[in-house]
């Protein structure tokens, strides 16, 4: 089966910042329509439909692209796991082009290792996605027994 991880990628578009921007001579529709056509042109594997999974879902009234899968195997250097790291360093680009966080955007990868988690934002994007830990396991009989002794 080999490692697997789950794995979730979010860019959410601040519209707000879009119209109040004195650089950007566009509707907040427009820009977004602009980004997402610049993400599926770079990265057009990314947005293939694979009967709905391990596919960007682009929300346009929402303005956010989002994938969220698990049990996958995530490997770096995979041409297609490259394609999908490759949408937030367009959001930077675009932030850096206009001095704005227009873009939050979140990247976060649990592993199947207790110490192998990845998280990156930028902007906000720690509200778009985060990495949480828990424990877990059955200890009932164990209690039980506590109790009796």
């Amino acid at each position: 089966m080999g490692y697997r991880s789950e794995v979730a990628i979010g860019v959410r578009m601040n519209p707000d910042l879009v119209s109040g921007h004195e650089d950007i001579k566009t509707s907040p529709e427009m820009f977004w329509k602009l980004f997402v056509s610049e993400c599926k042109t770079k990265h057009p594997t990314v947005f293939k439909d694979r009967d709905g999974w391990l596919n960007m879902k682009v929300i346009d009234d929402k303005y956010t692209l989002r994938m969220h899968e698990y049990e996958v195997k995530w490997y770096p250097d995979f041409d297609e796991i490259k394609a999908f790291e490759g949408i937030i360093p367009i959001a930077e680009e675009y932030n850096e082009q206009h001095k704005s966080e227009i873009f939050d955007c979140a990247f976060v990868r649990i592993g199947e290792e207790s110490d192998d988690v990845d998280c990156r934002y930028v902007g906000n994007g720690w509200e778009l996605y985060d990495a949480h830990t828990s424990i877990a396991g059955d200890l009932t009989d164990e209690e039980s027994n506590d109790e009796q002794s």
